[in-house]
């Protein structure tokens, strides 16, 4: 009997993290045949040749004027915020708590890192 709890015991222990679900990952699609947020907002990315923003794509699912309005003025813009947020999509939620505070941000270890891409700024 306890050989039989054992062996069902370990057996559990050893598949259960054969199914375990993937780590959250970064959604990037450079295809441009993608959904409005499979790329980052805002992102250069989106810059037309006539330094445009292209808003093609933002949702809009219960077709309110408002959105289509708001999306025609990004569009007519030439720039983004120099201070904004930016948003990613996920291919699955982000647990909060997993996210590191203040300065363990800053530390070889963490999750998540800021990188500062212009020598410039």
């Amino acid at each position: 009997m306890k050989r039989g709890l054992l062996t069902a015991v370990v057996l559990a222990l050893l598949t259960s993290s054969l199914f375990a679900a993937p780590e959250p990952a970064w959604v990037l699609d450079l295809s441009g045949q993608a959904r409005f947020f499979d790329l980052p907002w805002p992102s250069e990315l989106r810059r037309m040749p006539d330094g445009s923003i292209s808003t093609k794509g933002f949702p809009n699912p219960y077709d309110w004027e408002l959105v289509d309005f708001a999306a025609a003025g990004v569009q007519r813009g030439f720039g983004f915020g120099l201070s904004q947020a930016i948003y990613f999509r996920f291919t699955a939620p982000i647990t909060v708590g997993d996210l590191p505070e203040g300065a363990a941000t800053l530390t070889a270890d963490s999750p998540i890192f800021l990188i500062d891409v212009d020598p410039a700024s």
